[in-house]
């Protein structure tokens, strides 16, 4: 995670060295140093599987939920309408579950198991993040941010079976599309929807592995200065 940490930092640092000298920048147009914030509302599903749990099988299922999203992202702009950085991307999901799962148990049969639930799930996304203007004056942007991710949740509960220290870490991604509107001659705010890929494994507390296969979609309003 250190380097991952160290990595983001890197590429922000290349963004804002990238970036125009503040004297250059225009009034209503995206150029020089680059800051988003935004917040808003989520949904996520988690395809999850299991190592094969002893006198037990290997479990799998998809457990979803409603919840926010958060990012945080500073660079610059090496041209007009493009700014390179480095962000921070929060998925919270406060109580995700499932109405069923499979076990497949140690002679092949599928049994079909009833609820399962987790307790709050956090997905989290480092990533470089580049952020294009299609005109450097007007507000239609497109992005995306390639980098590591970790999920990290409490007690998975089944109706046979408690699983705590639950987590892992892995390959993420995030394309997002938006608008936003001039308020001040630096500054926007707008409306982005996004959507977050992601595949991690990990341990739980008893040595059992995990696999999840994320999706999230998002909505989020944002405040931007560039």
């Amino acid at each position: 995670m250190r380097r991952r940490i160290e990595f983001l930092i890197a590429a922000t640092f290349v963004g804002l060295a990238l970036a125009r000298p503040a004297k250059a920048q225009q009034a209503r147009f995206h150029d020089g140093l680059y800051l988003r914030l935004g917040a808003g509302f989520a949904y996520g599903s988690d395809s999850i599987e299991s190592d094969t749990i002893p006198f037990f099988g290997k479990a799998k299922g998809t457990v979803t939920g409603f919840g926010g999203s958060f990012q945080a992202v500073v660079g610059g702009s090496p041209i007009p309408g493009l700014a390179l950085g480095g962000g921070y991307f929060l998925l919270w999901v406060p109580s995700p579950s499932a109405d069923e799962y499979t076990v497949v148990n140690i002679i092949g049969s599928n049994i079909v198991r009833s609820k399962v639930t987790i307790d709050t799930a956090l997905l989290h996304l480092v990533a470089p993040v580049i952020d294009f203007y299609v005109n450097p004056e007007g507000g239609l942007h497109f992005m995306g941010a390639p980098g590591y991710a970790a999920v990290s949740a409490g007690e998975l509960k089944t109706d046979t079976f408690t699983s705590t220290g639950f987590g892992g870490g892995g390959f993420g991604f995030l394309v997002g599309a938006g608008y936003e509107w001039w308020v001040a001659d630096a500054w926007g705010v707008g409306v982005l929807g996004q959507m977050t890929f992601a595949w991690l494994s990990g341990e739980d507390d008893a040595g059992y592995n995990w696999t999840h296969h994320i999706i999230s979609p998002a909505v989020l309003f944002t405040a931007t200065m560039n």
